[in-house]
């Protein structure tokens, strides 16, 4: 992963880490999830919304579709 210099940056994936932990703790989130690749997907969709002009309905779904697969294996809950 490339390193963000500006404190912001780094204050910004601290928390991450820290969220990511947290739901790791309470298993909701897939243990193998670490801080690089979900920001890497996060950064990703943002990205591709943005330089596509995506609509707020595909926008929505394609978060829904990466916070989905964060979720650990055989859970049932599902974002709508």
């Amino acid at each position: 992963m490339r390193r963000i210099a500006e404190p912001a940056g780094r204050e910004l994936l601290e928390a991450l880490g820290v969220l990511l932990q947290r739901g790791q703790d309470a298993d909701v989130v897939r243990r193998d999830a670490a801080v690089p690749e979900v920001h890497a997907l996060l950064v990703g969709v943002s990205r591709a919304a943005e330089l596509a002009g995506w609509d707020k309905g595909v926008r929505d779904r394609s978060l829904a579709i990466v916070f989905d697969g964060l979720r650990p294996s055989g859970s049932h809950d599902h974002l709508n």
